[in-house]
């Protein structure tokens, strides 16, 4: 077991790709597969110009432990960046280095990568610790007296307005928000024609009456099996109104 820093190098073009193992052999052993490697600009040369366009050897041994094999790596690096060799090698898409990861170079920057995370983490059930975490990260953000006056009287712009007034649960453009389409189907799912009534109008009507007559609503209830806040509002029309009855 040989531990320390290899090289691949691509014979076309020269590009170098450094790297720390602590054990070589087992990691480019048996005749490695660079199309399948994990550098994607290395595995893109190497589906281009085929597997044999690159050599690999272990060019510095060292002893190993972590710390040292860090070192020994940074050491590299340092001197590709040094000489201006820097773009010459696979790893300056690496985000260890002292390069700007703001752009392309940062996989978490790209669009692709960006959306494989966003499908991977849509719908996934949260934590009770996790849901705490966010919960309690919301409340120190409101009391930042800083973030509430940047947020204070923000205005959208067009653009937003737009979007949000075609959006399905938005503005007067939308006919289910209009007040009227509302009423019309608060009173088509009313009574008899909500699914999940358990009463009819004929009850509805038995329940007023025998209240009128002087029953409390503690013994309707009980004979209707319901609740004695639902049938209280039977009989005030907040619920089953007179005027939703066709």
């Amino acid at each position: 077991m040989t531990a320390g820093i290899y090289y691949i190098e691509n014979k076309i073009t020269g590009k170098i790709y450094y790297g720390r193992t602590k054990n070589y052999e087992k990691r480019y052993g048996n005749n490695p597969i660079w199309a399948k490697h994990h550098n994607r600009e290395l595995r893109d040369d190497a589906i281009k110009y085929g597997n044999e366009k690159f050599s690999y050897e272990l060019v510095i041994e060292t002893s190993p432990d972590f710390e040292t094999l860090r070192a020994y790596e940074n050491a590299v690096r340092d001197y590709f960046i040094n000489t201006n060799q820097w773009d010459e090698t696979y790893n300056r898409a690496k985000t260890d280095g002292p390069i700007d990861i703001s752009g392309n170079n940062n996989p978490a920057k790209r669009p692709e990568v960006r959306a494989k995370i966003s499908l991977k983490l849509k719908n996934k059930p949260k934590s009770i610790e996790h849901r705490l975490k966010i919960s309690k990260t919301t409340k120190e953000i409101r009391k930042n007296p800083e973030i509430v006056i940047a947020m204070t009287g923000k205005k959208h712009t067009e653009e937003t307005i737009t979007k949000m007034k075609m959006s399905a649960h938005y503005g007067d453009d939308n006919a289910a928000c209009r007040q009227d389409v509302r009423l019309k189907i608060s009173i088509g799912n009313a009574g008899e024609k909500n699914g999940n009534a358990r009463l009819t109008w004929s009850d509805v009507s038995e329940i007023r009456t025998r209240y009128a007559a002087g029953e409390t609503i503690k013994v309707i209830s009980s004979d209707f099996k319901m609740g004695y806040t639902h049938i209280r509002e039977i009989i005030e029309n907040k619920k089953w109104k007179i005027q939703n009855k066709s």
